[in-house]
C-alpha cells in the first residue's frame, strides 16, 4: 500500500477516541506517517502493524508526530521503521508509549542522524510496558534510542534500548 500524503491526521476535528491501524504493512513516502495535534484522549493502536517510510532520505520525516495542545495520548502495538525519527513528541502532556511498540532502523538522511523516540518541552511522558506485554523497544537507530530534552516528569521502564549509534538514552 503506497500512500503519498499524511497517512492519518488526528486533531480536534477528528475527535477523541480509539484509532486502530488495521491495514497491514503500511508503507508511505509522506514526511509524517501519523500526526496527532490539538486533541486529547487518543489511543493509537497499531494492531501489530508496521508503519514504514519509503520516501527519499529526509531529516524531517516522522513516523508519529505528536505536538500542539495535545494530552492524554497512548501509542501501542506499533512498529515504526525507516523514519528520521520514529516517534517525535513535543509540547505535549500525558503521553504513553506502551506495550509492543518498536522503533527500529530510523537513520535519517546521512545514515546516522535518526532517533527512535524524541521528546521535547513536554510533561508526564511514560515509555513503559506492562510486565505481561512485549516491551517497548528502540534499536538500530542512527543516533539515540530515546532522547528527552526539557521534560518534566518522565518514566522509562520495561523498555529495551540497544544497538543505537550514539546514546541509548539521552537526557538533557
Amino acid at each position: 500500500l503506497q500512500i503519498s500524503s499524511v497517512q492519518r491526521e488526528i486533531n480536534g476535528s477528528t475527535g477523541s477516541g480509539y484509532y486502530p491501524l488495521n491495514l497491514g504493512g503500511l508503507l508511505t513516502s509522506s514526511l509524517f506517517g501519523i500526526w496527532i495535534h490539538d486533541v486529547s484522549n487518543i489511543v493509537l493502536d497499531g494492531m501489530g502493524n508496521t508503519l514504514q517510510y519509503s520516501g527519499l532520505a529526509n531529516t524531517s520525516s516522522r513516523g508519529v508526530l505528536i505536538n500542539g495542545l495535545t494530552s492524554d495520548i497512548q501509542i501501542k502495538n506499533l512498529t515504526l521503521l525507516g523514519w528520521d525519527t520514529g516517534i517525535w513528541i513535543q509540547d505535549s502532556n500525558n503521553v504513553y508509549v506502551t506495550d509492543n511498540t518498536t522503533v527500529i532502523g530510523n537513520i535519517g538522511s546521512g545514515g546516522d542522524s535518526g532517533s527512535g523516540i524524541v521528546v521535547g518541552n513536554s510533561n508526564n511522558i511514560f515509555i513503559s510496558s506492562s510486565p505481561s506485554e512485549k516491551p517497548v523497544t528502540s534499536s538500530y537507530n542512527g543516533e539515540n534510542g530515546i532522547a528527552f530534552w526539557n521534560v518534566t516528569v518522565g518514566l522509562i521502564n520495561n523498555t529495551y534500548v540497544m544497538n543505537n549509534r550514539n546514546s541509548g538514552i539521552n537526557l538533557t
